[in-house]
């Protein structure tokens, strides 16, 4: 199975950082449920562990006020 990912990031706004950092910690874990942990055997990392880690630079970024949204 080949899989690709690639992430490009310019300057950006802590904000727009954040919604990046949780739309691909969505993608990553619909990915993960679809393919099974069969993903992670052959990539050699945990997508679980990747979509912990990206949700959680999610969360670094959020505002105070959509920290209260998203807990």
């Amino acid at each position: 199975m080949n899989l690709s990912t690639t992430l490009t990031m310019t300057s950006s706004q802590p904000d727009s950082t954040a919604v990046l950092a949780q739309r691909i910690a969505d993608d990553m874990a619909h990915l993960h449920h679809r393919l099974g942990d069969g993903v992670s055997d052959e990539l050699g990392i945990s997508i679980s562990y990747l979509v912990e880690q990206f949700a959680l630079l999610a969360a670094a970024y959020r505002s105070p006020a959509e920290r209260e949204n998203h807990p």
